[in-house]
């Protein structure tokens, strides 16, 4: 289970769904919904797979929602959705990237970078630091 409070709303996803509720009143806003929504009509496992171990951050300095999940079967990949407001029901940019091994990401947000991940495959430990600028980051590309 993971859960981020942004400056409007709560986002809580455990397992394979999230939900979005005011932060405020409680309210459920949006959801139940299945966590690998946020790559439909993307392609690829992303799309295909809801394979859980997710993680929810609040950028506190850009307003925005980063999701993360992973693809835990061949080929494994690490999806990442970043909303482009602070609106977490959407719209998202969104990215997958091939991994060697089964994955197990970490990841920050942090300055000027929005996101930095770790990870472990083959019981041989893996970092790698993904640090793409701010501005770039509001294009829907991946790097």
């Amino acid at each position: 289970m993971n859960l981020a409070v942004g400056d409007t709303q709560v986002v809580q996803w455990v397992n394979v769904s999230y939900a979005v509720f005011n932060k405020t009143t409680g309210a459920v806003i949006a959801g139940p919904i299945a966590g690998n929504q946020f790559w439909a009509g993307f392609g690829g496992p992303c799309e295909t797979s809801n394979s859980g171990d997710i993680i929810v951050q609040w950028d506190k300095i850009a307003h925005r929602w980063v999701m993360t999940q992973n693809v835990f079967s061949a080929p494994y990949h690490t999806c990442i959705a970043i909303s482009q407001t602070a609106d977490a029901t959407g719209p998202y940019y969104r990215f997958q990237f091939p991994q060697s091994g089964f994955p197990i990401t970490r990841n920050g947000v942090s300055r000027p970078t929005p996101i930095t991940k770790a990870r472990t495959t083959s019981g041989r430990p893996e970092a790698h630091t993904s640090e793409p600028p701010r501005a770039p980051m509001s294009e829907p590309r991946c790097w």
